[in-house]
Parts: structure tokens; C-alpha cells; sequence
């Protein structure tokens, strides 16, 4: 096999409308940033032809590749398994929808290149632009799911649940091991972990559009996403995301007997 610098990395489940597009704008991507490297595409339970189309594209391209999942396991679910099926050095998270557009590779690659380990894409910091807003609720939802998440798993990010990100492939590996969340708050874990890593993160504004098909169903995905939020803060007070042993230990001591 050919050297991969960069995985495109495409969590998709009932994709089959759009995933074509996904698939060849971020060939297209790859070729511009003269980055050797694979569209990778988790087809996370789909029971339509998502599967079928991405198999028609590797025909046609030796750099696309699918990974089925035997049944849904959710966003992160299928970008933790993305990941460890990944060849790349450095890995890109991209929504099939392409709500954050390919050009956002372009952005955050030099700083993975240079040393970063983690790259988010933020709709909230200087130089972001929302073309197409949510409606009201989803928007008033999303409000108020960030603010916790971001006092909870970083408080200097400005978008955690932005679904365009970069990952040094040591950096993934490590934050992927440790993630537990297969639903939406995966995201604000995954947050959590790079900060007690201390690994270095990086944000990059976007472009982003909202997609009136979302697969979301809003009450569901809300309840669902607090629900693991608190599972978060008390895996976070075991001590389960530090990076050494003592750490762990420590935290133990301080959340006192389980």
C-alpha cells in the first residue's frame, strides 16, 4: 500500500442521497492539498444503499474504502471504530452532509502538520460564518447543550460540537481508547480527554451550513446527550480520562468510595 497522510474520515448512516458528493469532494480535497491519503466511510447500520453506492466509488478509486458496522451504534460509535480503521497519519472527522465544507481540510492541515494535535472547527470564533441558521428549537437546544459541555470538558473551546475535526493519528488512538459515548455528547468527551492529555488544540473558524434532512431527532439526541454528560463528569471524577496512574488515583481519592 501507498503512504496515507490524511484519512477523510465519513460517519454515515442512511446516507445514500449525498454520500456520492461527500465521497468525491473530499477526492477532490486530497488532490488539492497534495495530501496522499484516503476517504474513509463508516457505514454505521445503514438499511439503504449507502453501502452499495461507497462500494461502486472504491470500484472506480483504490483510495475509498468502507467499514460496516453489523448494526447503528451512533456518530461515536462510528468515528471510534473510523479511527482505529484509519491509515492515515492524520485524521479528519467530516459529516456526510458536508455542513462544514472540504475547504476546512485546507485550513486546520497546516496545523496538525506543524505540531498540533487536535483540530476543531468552531461556527462561534473570528472568521466563522453560519450561511444557513437551525430553526429556533434545535438552535435553542444547541445553546444550551454547548454551554454545559464546554464547562465540563473545556471551557477555552468556543464550538465543541462542531462535526468537522483533525487528529494527529497518536493523538486519536489515545483520546479513541479512552471514549466511551457513542451518541451525540461524544463530541464533549472527546474534548474532555485531549485537555486531560494535555495534548495541543487548535480551532480553525468555518463556513457552516445547516441541513434541514438531518438524521437528529431533537428531543431524543437532547435527552440522550445530557444523560451521558453526566456519565462523563462521573467517569471524569473516577479518574478514567487522566493520563498516568497517579492521576487516576488522585482523582479517585478526591470523588471518595464508589
Amino acid at each position: 500500500m501507498p503512504p496515507v497522510e490524511v484519512t477523510i474520515l465519513i460517519p454515515a448512516f442512511n446516507e445514500a442521497g449525498r454520500i456520492e458528493r461527500a465521497v468525491r469532494e473530499s477526492l477532490v480535497r486530497l488532490e488539492s492539498e497534495g495530501a496522499p491519503g484516503e476517504v474513509l466511510v463508516v457505514d454505521d447500520g445503514s438499511t439503504d444503499a449507502t453501502a452499495t453506492i461507497v462500494l461502486g466509488l472504491a470500484a472506480e478509486d483504490a483510495r475509498v474504502r468502507l467499514h460496516r458496522l453489523p448494526g447503528n451504534r451512533g456518530k461515536g460509535g462510528a468515528v471510534r471504530a473510523g479511527v482505529f480503521e484509519a491509515r492515515g497519519d492524520i485524521v479528519f472527522v467530516l459529516d456526510a452532509d458536508l455542513s462544514t465544507p472540504t475547504s476546512s481540510i485546507g485550513d486546520a492541515l497546516p496545523h496538525l502538520r506543524d505540531g498540533a494535535d487536535v483540530v476543531t472547527g468552531s461556527r462561534h470564533c473570528a472568521g466563522a460564518s453560519v450561511l444557513r441558521r437551525q430553526g429556533i428549537l434545535r438552535r435553542s437546544l444547541g445553546k444550551g447543550f454547548l454551554l454545559l459541555a464546554r464547562r465540563i470538558a473545556d471551557p477555552r473551546s468556543t464550538d465543541i460540537t462542531c462535526g468537522f475535526k483533525g487528529f494527529r493519528r497518536a493523538a486519536a488512538t489515545a483520546i479513541f481508547h479512552r471514549v466511551t459515548v457513542d451518541g451525540w455528547a461524544f463530541d464533549a468527551e472527546t474534548a474532555l480527554i485531549a485537555r486531560r492529555l494535555g495534548l495541543v488544540r487548535r480551532e480553525v473558524p468555518v463556513a457552516w451550513t445547516n441541513d434541514p434532512d438531518s438524521r437528529v431527532r431533537v428531543a431524543g439526541a437532547a435527552f440522550g446527550s445530557l444523560r451521558d454528560l453526566g456519565r462523563i463528569l462521573w467517569r471524569d471524577a473516577r479518574g478514567v480520562y487522566a493520563s498516568t496512574p497517579e492521576e487516576r488515583e488522585a482523582a479517585r481519592a478526591r470523588s471518595g468510595p464508589r
